[in-house]
């Protein structure tokens, strides 16, 4: 995969656009939060709710792709071709949503509140997640695809197999709720790359292939 991303290319050649920049940065933080807890979501399941076990977290998980498919479905239906500070305005909305939610495990204490917890998950991620992909495909610099789209899979993927290492420690130095307060920051931390690709294209007159090659 690294051969692919720069591969006849100098590292230092390697300038995307702030579309690009934006969503990887910002891809990179989310996936990490959620990979600090996903791994080993189900020993908190069983060890800390109140009748819970695998099978319980495994029930939640499944509430979640469904509910996201759900949401996904409706993101695509309803918002099919937006203006841009209209996918970025959905995204900063998903993500936050996420954030929120992961901050609520800090409290949680029976099986419904599991259920009720990664639900919200799923809502957040399936209204962020084809707004994010549409951005990211829309913005990709013309003869750049696998370069772009290898180091997004390079980077994010670095920040997913650090984040699980580290969320083992957390969780087992710290304890869970340390784990989820931590998880909740970073998700919301992710907003801040569209935060400002939103701010910057809403107060900007230039015509956007200027505003692109920033």
């Amino acid at each position: 995969m690294l051969k692919e991303v720069f591969s006849g290319h100098k590292p230092s050649h390697f300038s995307p656009n702030i579309f690009v920049k934006a969503v990887i940065t910002s891809e990179t933080i989310f996936w990490s939060s959620q990979n600090l807890f996903a791994p080993i979501f189900a020993i908190f399941v069983a060890n800390e709710i109140s009748g819970g076990n695998i099978e319980t977290a495994a029930t939640a998980i499944s509430m979640y792709w469904v509910v996201r498919i759900l949401l996904e479905l409706f993101s695509t239906i309803f918002f099919n071709k937006p203006k841009e500070t209209t996918r970025l305005a959905l995204v900063i909305i998903g993500f936050i949503i996420t954030g929120i939610a992961q901050f609520f495990f800090i409290k949680a204490d029976s099986i419904l509140s599991i259920y009720i917890i990664y639900s919200a998950i799923g809502i957040g991620i399936g209204l962020a997640s084809p707004q994010r992909n549409a951005l990211f495909s829309s913005h990709i610099d013309k003869d750049q695809e696998t370069t772009e789209w290898g180091a997004y899979d390079v980077i994010v993927f670095i920040g997913i197999a650090l984040s699980t290492t580290l969320g083992g420690f957390i969780a087992t130095q710290y304890g869970f709720k340390s784990l989820f307060l931590v998880s909740g920051i970073l998700c919301l931390v992710s907003v801040i790359p569209y935060s400002l690709l939103f701010i910057k294209l809403i107060s900007s007159k230039i015509n956007i292939n200027t505003f692109l090659k920033r």
